[in-house]
């Protein structure tokens, strides 16, 4: 967080792009520009009937046990509900990171993609990739994907020659067979 502080500081400008985490109101005033896609959950069956610290207590479970627990709880409607929410995600976020990423002349972009995000959304991107692809590894292939394109857009506008892109990750994924 302090990075983005002191590039302003120093005269950068510095940009955010992101779904999931509410960067723009948890962070205000760390960006020149912010935009968030929010995500909302589906209604919970379970859930719903729960007082609010037992809500809570399950939130706070890791990404990885709350997606399991969505396969169990949500209805088949929730769960293609949220696969289309999360492609919009995805193509709110390529758009907007890319062009952040285009408008910097000097300073920081920072962009929090959705995939390879659960849950898997590779044939709403692109159809039959789900044949060939399944779950995480269809959402990685749409990663690859993203990323080429940001850089084709760089390339397009010039500035892929003198740009750094820092690519980081901060999820434990299974092995690949």
């Amino acid at each position: 967080l302090a990075v983005f502080l002191a590039l302003r500081r120093s005269g950068y400008a510095s940009a955010a792009v992101g779904w999931y985490h509410p960067y723009c109101h948890v962070l205000p005033g760390h960006f020149d520009t912010c935009e968030w896609f929010p995500m909302d959950p589906p209604e919970n069956r379970v859930l719903a009937g729960m007082q609010r610290h037992a809500q809570e207590a399950i939130g706070a479970l890791s990404l990885l046990v709350h997606e399991g627990l969505d396969e169990v709880l949500l209805t088949r409607a929730q769960l293609y509900a949220q696969r289309v929410q999360h492609v919009e995600a995805l193509r709110f976020i390529a758009n907007r990171g890319a062009a952040a990423a285009s408008a910097m002349s000097a300073g920081l972009t920072y962009v929090h993609y959705p995939v390879p995000h659960p849950p898997e959304i590779g044939g709403l991107v692109q159809p039959g990739l789900d044949q060939e692809w399944s779950g995480l590894d269809g959402n990685l292939v749409l990663a690859d994907q993203v990323l080429a394109d940001l850089r084709a857009q760089l390339e397009r506008d010039g500035l892929w020659d003198d740009m750094a892109v820092v690519i980081t990750a901060d999820h434990v994924w299974p092995a690949v067979a």
